[in-house]
């Protein structure tokens, strides 16, 4: 609630203090006093841009100040600004030419963004140009969300659940087969690559094989001629090993003490016999080497070099590692294709379950539709549209699902009787648009607690018993919180809780709250009455 205001330098303000309680506050004035700037400065402090032309003439700043009295249930929602025990909110925001604008709740500075968010839920301005939000169908859908909150809260906190799962899901999806034709491009290179490489069957130590074997084919006759001499010399040394062994042994049978001469001869025939077999070894190496053909090494090594150099490795380890790595990648690719597949199934389920919690909300939200435009039309017919007919269609579309449910809502209207049906913002006047939201915030204040609210040139273009029906119906809202009304007529005017008059003098508007005999004479000047109060004269 909106307990106090002060505005200075604003438009033609100088310097106004008000204090306001709960109720119905009525402010009146003559035609082009300049009503409409208690409005902008209500919407100054409520996060509304402005610029230097809102500046009072020969003044460098203005500035607004409200404090709002905050209720205990709703202390929650401004705990980043209220201390334990504090219960008011003191909003402060000034613009100064040059300079821009200085915003502070309770001392803290903040952004436009934060006092917009923290003023939604503290005052709603209601005139001619701010009721065009009824026109906003998101709008819409939080009023009839608002309207019957039974079962339907819990339906949209499972379906919130639910949608938020599907679309981190189905981005996660969406990000993948966006990459579907290069993550394809890529296994067939890598399937490519694999097949390259393994179909030269390297091994790992097989260059220097045949760098070996390339070396020995290059120096093939010194090969041979030096290992047929080792072989010549061993088959020599054999034969004298042998005659040795024989004299030894008959020296043994004819004296004593050449055992160990005997052993040591026997062990070199035996190592001779060993190196001798592991020439002729290499012998026969050497003739299956001699049968390769130098080209055919040549050619190898070549392939080599080349699936090296291809693949810029420096090693046929190298090039292996790689290969294993290659393999690797191509598996974590396929492996991400199943995934896939699962996670398709995934968003598949989740968009049953998104379904089906959003059937539960349609038909609730459908429900809900018919009983609040029965009452809206009931609540018209007292504001004067006798003709008029309201109505709400709930569409339901899964192709354009939300987190809110796969409903657009849409309000609409005929003020013709036998007329078509048309959305709001194609027929409704401004005036017509004031008494819509006067008839709706009727129905909500009759359940609910309400914010401070604001109407401006709610009357416009009705009188008599209209008017009279439009200050009831304020009266009735005022009730449950406050609410603030500009208006022109005394049928309506009349109503008030604490009646408010602007009055121009000097070029500069002041705003007189008025004592009971006061309020007569203005009542009787809004008339057109003869007695006028000589208190503004």
């Amino acid at each position: 609630m909106l307990t106090n205001l002060r505005i200075e330098n604003f438009v033609h303000i100088k310097k106004v203090e008000m204090e306001f309680a709960k109720g119905l506050v009525v402010i009146t004035g003559e035609t082009g006093v300049g009503k409409s700037v208690l409005v902008n400065a209500v919407s100054f402090l409520s996060g509304r841009q402005a610029d230097e032309d809102f500046i009072k003439q020969g003044a460098q700043e203005a500035l607004i100040e409200g404090v709002f009295a905050i209720r205990e249930e709703d202390r929650a929602f401004y705990t980043e600004f209220l201390d334990q025990d504090e219960t008011q909110l003191i909003i402060y925001r000034k613009l100064s030419r040059g300079k821009g604008n200085v915003v502070k709740i309770n001392n803290q500075t903040a952004t436009l963004k934060k006092l917009r968010n923290i003023t939604t839920f503290l005052i709603n301005i209601s005139s001619q140009h701010d009721q065009q939000i009824l026109f906003d169908e998101t709008y819409q859908l939080n009023l009839l969300d608002l309207f019957d909150q039974k079962d339907l809260d819990i339906y949209l906190q499972k379906y919130r659940e639910i949608y938020q799962k599907w679309r981190e899901k189905s981005a996660f999806l969406a990000k993948i087969k966006q990459n579907e034709d290069e993550l394809f491009r890529k296994k067939e290179f890598l399937e490519f690559q694999i097949q390259d490489i393994e179909k030269e069957n390297f091994k790992v130590e097989e260059e220097g094989t045949l760098l070996e074997q390339k070396k020995e084919v290059n120096n093939a006759e010194k090969i041979r001629a030096s290992l047929n001499v080792l072989r010549q010399n061993f088959d020599g040394l054999d034969e004298l090993w042998v005659q040795s062994c024989q004299e030894a042994q008959n020296l043994q049978k004819m004296a004593t003490g050449y055992n160990e001469l005997l052993e040591f001869m026997g062990k070199a025939q035996i190592e001779t016999q060993e190196y001798l077999a592991e020439i002729r070894k290499k012998e026969q190496s050497f003739l299956e080497i001699q049968e390769l053909d130098i080209e055919t090494i040549e050619a190898r090594l070549d392939v080599i070099f080349r699936y090296k150099h291809k693949y810029k490795v420096g090693s046929l380890a190298a090039l292996l590692d790689l290969q294993t790595q290659l393999n690797k990648e191509l598996l974590e690719l396929k492996q991400m294709t199943s995934k896939t597949q699962n996670i398709d199934k995934e968003v598949a389920l989740l968009k049953t379950e998104i379904k089906k919690y959003g059937e539960k909300i349609h038909q609730k939200r459908h429900k809900n539709a018919q009983v609040l435009a029965k009452m809206v039309n009931a609540e018209m017919r007292d504001l004067g549209f006798d003709k008029a007919r309201f109505e709400i269609t709930v569409l339901w579309d899964m192709e354009k699902i939300g987190p809110k449910g796969a409903d657009r809502v849409e309000f609409l209207i005929s003020t013709i009787v036998g007329s078509e049906l048309k959305p709001i913002q194609k027929i409704a006047s401004g005036g017509e648009l004031s008494r819509l939201m006067l008839a709706i915030r009727t129905i909500f204040a009759r359940n609910k607690s309400v914010n401070t609210l604001l109407f401006d040139e709610i009357d416009a273009g009705v009188g008599g018993i209209v008017a009279n029906k439009i200050g009831e119906k304020l009266k009735l809202i005022s009730a449950a919180g406050q609410t603030f009304c500009i208006t022109h007529l005394a049928q309506v005017a009349k109503h008030a809780d604490y009646h408010y008059a602007l009055r121009r003098k000097s070029n500069e508007l002041a705003i007189y709250l008025l004592k009971e005999k006061e309020v007569v004479s203005e009542l009787q000047r809004m008339v057109g009455g003869a007695e006028i109060t000589n208190l503004f004269k």
